[in-house]
């Protein structure tokens, strides 16, 4: 699993690159920004798994 995830970075890498600073061919950089939305979709979906309740958390005596 772990040498997928460093295959997986080494391929998009520059494609992120190449989205960020806007060079490269447009297909390169699509790609790139869609790495980016899938990594940051994945982060807000880990944020909001694994935070608190807040309604739980603000009951008392919980």
């Amino acid at each position: 699993m772990g040498y997928l995830i460093i295959l997986l970075g080494n391929m998009l890498g520059p494609a992120v690159g190449a989205a960020l600073i806007g060079d490269g061919s447009y297909s390169r950089m699509i790609l790139g920004a869609l790495a980016l939305a899938l990594i940051a979709l994945v982060l807000i979906v880990a944020a909001l798994r694994w935070a608190p309740n807040p309604v739980t958390a603000a009951r008392p005596g919980s």
